[in-house]
C-alpha cells in the first residue's frame, strides 16, 4: 500500500519553518502556559517534546512542593507560588534552547569557507566529548540556580581552512 501511495505525495511541496522570538512571561493569574504554546522551537535540537514533558513536570513538581508545606489553616494549594515557582525557571532554561536551535540551524546550512571551517571545527572534536549538549540533556532545573551553564561557542574564524 505504500508503494501505492508514494506518488501520490506532494514532492515539490515546501514546508514553511516559522519563527518568534521566545516569550518572558507564561503566567496569567492561574493560567499558565507549557509546550509549544510558550515555546514553539524549530526543528534542529529535536527538543519540542521534551520541553512540553519537563514543563509539565517542573510545574508538577512545584505544586507537589506546594502541596506538602500546606498547613490546616491554609488547606490547599498556594498556586500563586507553585506558578511563580514555575515561571521563575522555565522561560530562561526554554530561551536558551529557543536560540540555541536557531544558531545551530545556521550552523547546519553554512556554505563555502563557513563550512569548510564548522567542518574542521567538528571533526576536531572527541567523539565522546559532549560539552555542546550536556547542559541541555542534564538534570531538568527546578530553580534558576540549578541551570547549568551554557556551552563555549567557538568561532569560526578561529580556524583556518584552504578554501576549495
Amino acid at each position: 500500500q505504500i508503494q501505492k501511495g508514494l506518488p501520490l505525495m506532494w514532492r515539490d511541496r515546501w514546508w514553511r519553518m516559522f519563527d518568534r522570538d521566545p516569550i518572558s512571561q507564561w503566567v496569567y493569574g492561574r493560567v499558565a502556559l507549557l509546550g509549544d504554546a510558550a515555546h514553539p522551537p524549530l526543528q534542529y535540537m529535536a527538543q519540542g517534546a521534551i520541553m512540553a514533558i519537563e514543563d509539565g513536570w517542573v510545574l508538577a513538581e512545584h505544586v507537589g512542593a506546594q502541596a506538602a508545606v500546606r498547613t490546616e489553616a491554609s488547606s490547599g494549594v498556594d498556586w500563586d507560588a507553585a506558578l511563580a515557582a514555575y515561571e521563575a525557571v522555565r522561560p530562561e532554561h526554554c530561551r536558551r534552547v529557543l536560540s540555541t536551535g536557531r544558531a545551530w540551524g545556521d550552523l547546519w546550512h553554512l556554505d563555502g569557507l563557513e563550512r569548510l571551517q564548522r567542518n574542521a571545527i567538528l571533526r576536531s572534536r572527541d567523539t565522546y566529548d559532549y560539552a555542546f549538549t550536556d547542559w541541555i540533556y542534564g538534570p531538568t532545573a527546578l530553580t534558576p540556580e540549578q541551570e547549568p551553564p551554557l556551552y563555549t561557542t567557538i568561532p569560526l574564524s578561529s580556524v583556518q581552512v584552504a578554501a576549495e
